[in-house]
């Protein structure tokens, strides 16, 4: 599966001004556009953190769901669906490999 690229924040500051006041600008050292293998528990759960405080978080998440954005840390979420994790189940209990598992890593 390919994933769209995620949008570089040099491109959306162009277009968004909110970025300015986005926390995330001041924890430039996470791991915030890197693939999800490449973030430990801790890095997730502190980038959840930074979020979940963040007054711009709403703004995120719409811009998250216009772009269509598959990849990276959005708003308190990972974006980007590992390859072949089966979280979601049909109630029958047949496995479904067809949707993206939601990973939990914090607010929506």
């Amino acid at each position: 599966m390919r994933h769209q690229a995620t949008p570089t924040p040099s491109k959306l500051a162009v277009q968004e001004s909110w970025l300015a006041e986005a926390r995330c600008r001041d924890a430039a050292d996470l791991p915030w556009i890197a693939e999800p293998v490449a973030r430990t528990i801790d890095q997730r759960l502190e980038m959840a953190g930074i979020c979940l405080t963040c007054p711009v978080s709403h703004d995120c998440e719409r811009t998250a769901l216009e772009l269509g954005v598959t990849s990276g840390f959005w708003n308190g979420r990972d974006r980007t669906p590992l390859p072949h994790q089966c979280h979601a189940h049909q109630s029958d209990g047949d496995h479904r490999h067809d949707q993206a598992p939601d990973h939990g890593w914090g607010a929506a």
